[in-house]
Protein backbone atom coordinates (compact mmCIF):
# COMPACT_ATOMS: atom_id res chain seq x y z
CA UNK A 1 0.00 0.00 0.00
CA UNK A 2 3.13 2.44 0.92
CA UNK A 3 4.72 1.99 -2.08
CA UNK A 4 2.00 2.06 -4.61
CA UNK A 5 1.55 5.57 -3.06
CA UNK A 6 4.84 6.18 -3.04
CA UNK A 7 4.55 5.28 -6.92
CA UNK A 8 1.51 7.61 -7.23
CA UNK A 9 3.10 10.56 -6.06
CA UNK A 10 6.40 10.18 -8.19
CA UNK A 11 4.31 9.70 -11.32
CA UNK A 12 1.54 12.84 -10.25
CA UNK A 13 4.87 14.72 -10.18
CA UNK A 14 6.02 13.65 -13.40
CA UNK A 15 3.06 14.07 -14.97
CA UNK A 16 3.20 17.94 -14.07
CA UNK A 17 6.05 18.75 -16.56
CA UNK A 18 5.67 15.59 -19.12
CA UNK A 19 5.17 18.14 -21.93
CA UNK A 20 7.78 20.53 -21.35
CA UNK A 21 11.11 19.24 -21.96
CA UNK A 22 12.84 22.59 -20.67
CA UNK A 23 11.22 22.22 -17.40
CA UNK A 24 12.86 18.61 -17.01
CA UNK A 25 16.30 19.88 -17.52
CA UNK A 26 16.33 22.33 -14.82
CA UNK A 27 14.84 19.87 -12.56
CA UNK A 28 17.37 17.15 -13.01
CA UNK A 29 19.76 19.87 -13.28
CA UNK A 30 18.77 21.57 -9.92
CA UNK A 31 18.19 17.42 -8.89
CA UNK A 32 22.02 16.99 -9.29
CA UNK A 33 23.79 20.26 -8.41
CA UNK A 34 25.53 20.91 -5.26
CA UNK A 35 24.29 24.17 -4.89
CA UNK A 36 21.17 23.37 -3.53
CA UNK A 37 22.54 20.59 -1.73
CA UNK A 38 25.39 21.49 1.07
CA UNK A 39 27.38 23.98 -0.69
CA UNK A 40 25.47 27.16 0.48
CA UNK A 41 25.67 26.01 3.89
CA UNK A 42 28.99 23.84 4.77
CA UNK A 43 31.04 27.17 4.25
CA UNK A 44 29.13 28.92 7.07
CA UNK A 45 30.78 26.35 8.96
CA UNK A 46 34.16 27.49 8.64
CA UNK A 47 33.35 30.98 9.23
CA UNK A 48 31.72 29.98 12.87
CA UNK A 49 34.95 28.07 13.19
CA UNK A 50 36.59 31.38 12.94
CA UNK A 51 34.85 34.04 14.05
CA UNK A 52 32.92 32.39 16.66
CA UNK A 53 35.91 30.14 18.81
CA UNK A 54 33.13 29.17 21.12
CA UNK A 55 30.67 27.37 18.18
CA UNK A 56 33.72 24.89 17.36
CA UNK A 57 32.82 22.02 19.75
CA UNK A 58 29.42 22.80 17.56
CA UNK A 59 31.32 22.60 14.39
CA UNK A 60 33.00 19.63 15.17
CA UNK A 61 29.74 18.00 16.49
CA UNK A 62 27.86 18.95 13.39
CA UNK A 63 30.69 17.36 11.13
CA UNK A 64 30.64 14.11 12.74
CA UNK A 65 26.65 14.03 12.95
CA UNK A 66 26.85 14.13 9.37
CA UNK A 67 28.97 11.23 9.01
CA UNK A 68 27.06 8.96 11.20
CA UNK A 69 24.20 9.72 9.32
CA UNK A 70 25.73 8.92 6.53
CA UNK A 71 27.14 5.55 7.24
CA UNK A 72 23.98 5.18 8.97
CA UNK A 73 22.18 5.90 5.09
CA UNK A 74 24.98 3.37 3.58
CA UNK A 75 24.35 0.74 5.64
CA UNK A 76 20.79 0.30 4.83
CA UNK A 77 21.08 1.21 1.30
CA UNK A 78 24.30 -1.52 0.73
CA UNK A 79 21.75 -4.24 2.70
CA UNK A 80 18.60 -3.35 1.43
CA UNK A 81 18.20 -1.93 -2.02
CA UNK A 82 15.24 -0.25 -3.23
CA UNK A 83 15.20 0.81 -7.09
CA UNK A 84 15.13 4.18 -8.02
CA UNK A 85 11.58 5.40 -9.50
CA UNK A 86 13.73 5.51 -12.99
CA UNK A 87 14.84 2.37 -12.75
CA UNK A 88 14.22 -0.16 -15.69
CA UNK A 89 12.51 -2.77 -12.99
CA UNK A 90 10.32 0.53 -11.38
CA UNK A 91 6.60 0.33 -11.78
CA UNK A 92 6.72 4.35 -12.06
CA UNK A 93 6.55 4.02 -15.97
CA UNK A 94 5.58 7.67 -16.71
CA UNK A 95 8.41 9.11 -14.33
CA UNK A 96 11.04 6.36 -16.03
CA UNK A 97 9.66 7.09 -19.38
CA UNK A 98 10.17 11.40 -19.22
CA UNK A 99 13.60 11.59 -16.57
CA UNK A 100 15.49 8.16 -17.10
CA UNK A 101 17.06 9.01 -20.55
CA UNK A 102 18.24 11.88 -18.52
CA UNK A 103 20.37 9.91 -16.46
CA UNK A 104 21.66 7.51 -18.81
CA UNK A 105 25.46 7.23 -18.67
CA UNK A 106 25.62 8.04 -15.10
CA UNK A 107 25.83 4.55 -13.24
CA UNK A 108 25.54 5.71 -9.63
CA UNK A 109 22.03 5.99 -10.33
CA UNK A 110 21.02 2.10 -10.73
CA UNK A 111 24.44 1.17 -8.93
CA UNK A 112 22.78 1.96 -5.24
CA UNK A 113 19.44 2.09 -3.79
CA UNK A 114 17.70 4.76 -3.34
CA UNK A 115 16.24 4.09 0.54
CA UNK A 116 16.49 6.20 2.12
CA UNK A 117 17.90 9.39 0.76
CA UNK A 118 21.25 10.22 1.78
CA UNK A 119 20.79 13.58 0.96
CA UNK A 120 18.30 14.13 3.15
CA UNK A 121 19.89 12.54 6.65
CA UNK A 122 23.05 14.38 5.97
CA UNK A 123 21.33 17.90 4.92
CA UNK A 124 18.94 17.53 8.11
CA UNK A 125 22.31 16.37 10.43
CA UNK A 126 23.72 19.63 9.07
CA UNK A 127 21.00 22.08 9.09
CA UNK A 128 19.79 20.79 13.15
CA UNK A 129 23.47 21.52 13.83
CA UNK A 130 23.60 25.18 12.08
CA UNK A 131 20.44 25.80 14.25
CA UNK A 132 22.62 25.46 16.99
CA UNK A 133 25.32 27.92 16.00
CA UNK A 134 22.65 30.22 13.83
CA UNK A 135 18.96 29.71 13.52
CA UNK A 136 18.06 31.27 10.26
CA UNK A 137 21.03 29.45 8.85
CA UNK A 138 19.75 26.03 9.99
CA UNK A 139 16.66 26.92 8.93
CA UNK A 140 16.82 28.08 5.09
CA UNK A 141 19.42 24.94 5.28
CA UNK A 142 16.57 22.64 5.95
CA UNK A 143 14.15 24.50 3.63
CA UNK A 144 16.53 24.66 0.74
CA UNK A 145 18.90 21.58 1.22
CA UNK A 146 15.96 19.34 2.23
CA UNK A 147 12.35 20.43 1.31
CA UNK A 148 13.73 21.82 -2.41
CA UNK A 149 16.22 19.16 -3.12
CA UNK A 150 14.11 16.84 -1.92
CA UNK A 151 11.09 17.68 -3.80
CA UNK A 152 13.04 18.18 -6.84
CA UNK A 153 14.47 14.48 -6.54
CA UNK A 154 11.21 13.08 -6.07
CA UNK A 155 10.12 15.05 -9.40
CA UNK A 156 12.78 13.54 -10.83
CA UNK A 157 12.42 10.00 -10.12
CA UNK A 158 15.77 9.66 -8.01
CA UNK A 159 13.77 8.97 -5.01
CA UNK A 160 10.31 8.26 -3.67
CA UNK A 161 9.03 10.24 -0.78
CA UNK A 162 9.69 7.07 1.72
CA UNK A 163 13.30 7.60 0.71
CA UNK A 164 13.10 11.94 1.83
CA UNK A 165 11.44 10.85 5.23
CA UNK A 166 13.43 7.93 6.18
CA UNK A 167 16.48 10.34 5.04
CA UNK A 168 14.87 12.89 7.44
CA UNK A 169 14.17 10.47 10.35
CA UNK A 170 18.06 9.07 10.10
CA UNK A 171 19.33 12.91 10.13
CA UNK A 172 17.43 13.98 13.12
CA UNK A 173 18.60 11.08 14.74
CA UNK A 174 22.14 11.53 14.02
CA UNK A 175 22.10 15.06 15.05
CA UNK A 176 20.24 13.99 18.78
CA UNK A 177 22.43 11.16 19.26
CA UNK A 178 25.79 13.09 18.46
CA UNK A 179 24.82 16.38 20.75
CA UNK A 180 23.30 14.27 23.62
CA UNK A 181 26.62 12.18 23.61
CA UNK A 182 28.68 15.63 23.68
CA UNK A 183 26.37 17.34 26.07
CA UNK A 184 25.28 19.89 23.46
CA UNK A 185 22.21 21.89 23.58
CA UNK A 186 20.69 20.23 20.79
CA UNK A 187 18.17 23.27 20.45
Amino acid sequence: MLWSLDCALVEAAARLVADHADTQKVMVSLAETNFIKALPFAPYLLVAWHAKPSSRSNVLAILVSCALALVIVWCVTTSWQRPRPIAPTSECLVSRGIFASHFDGKPNYNRWGCFPSDHAAYMTALAMGLCTIHKRVGIACFIIGVMLNGAFRISTGLHYPTDLVAGLVIGLVAHLCIFSCIGLPTR
